[in-house]
């Protein structure tokens, strides 16, 4: 009995020093890649919260730092490419206001010379470029009257020049 106890107590120890020679080596955590995930998660979260408040460029920023990181991922390229259109749009609506107010204001300086006709054409101008200026319409219903009774008074001064000759 006690030899069949030492043979199985060696192959026992056989076994289990067996077991622990083939058990898979644990790799080692790659510290430095789990860092750079991390961040790249930080920066994707803190570019989509700046886009749920609508602030294109400082998401604009923070996906730009996260293609650095991340270059060959299709979910930062694309909304980069989503990004730079919206902003191209921002940009294209704000050169669109600034050249509606120019005309407005060209309309103005007319409009105070009493260049009705010249004022309405830069008011309607204003209002195609930006359906949505208030201060165009108005001026340009104003310019609009002005004209009327401009044309008005020529037509009666005519009219009363034919009767006096007539």
């Amino acid at each position: 009995i006690g030899s069949v106890r030492g043979a199985l107590l060696a192959s026992l120890l056989v076994g289990v020093v067996g077991i622990r020679t083939k058990a898979p080596d644990v790799p080692a955590v790659d510290t430095a890649l789990e860092v750079r995930r991390a961040r790249e998660r930080q920066l994707r979260m803190e570019g989509d919260a700046l886009l749920r408040q609508g602030r294109v460029t400082e998401a604009y920023t923070k996906y730009e730092e996260l293609r650095r990181l991340a270059p060959k991922s299709p979910y930062v390229t694309d909304i980069i490419q989503k990004l730079n259109a919206m902003r191209q749009q921002d940009e294209l609506s704000k050169l669109q206001l600034t050249q509606a107010q120019a005309k407005y204001d060209e309309g103005m300086i007319l409009f105070t010379e009493k260049k009705y006709p010249d004022a309405i054409v830069r008011f309607q101008e204003a209002l195609a470029i930006n359906a949505n200026h208030v201060e165009a319409a108005a001026q340009l219903t104003l310019a609009q009257a002005e004209q009327q009774k401009n044309d008005a008074a020529r037509q009666a001064g005519h009219q009363q020049r034919e009767r006096g000759w007539g």
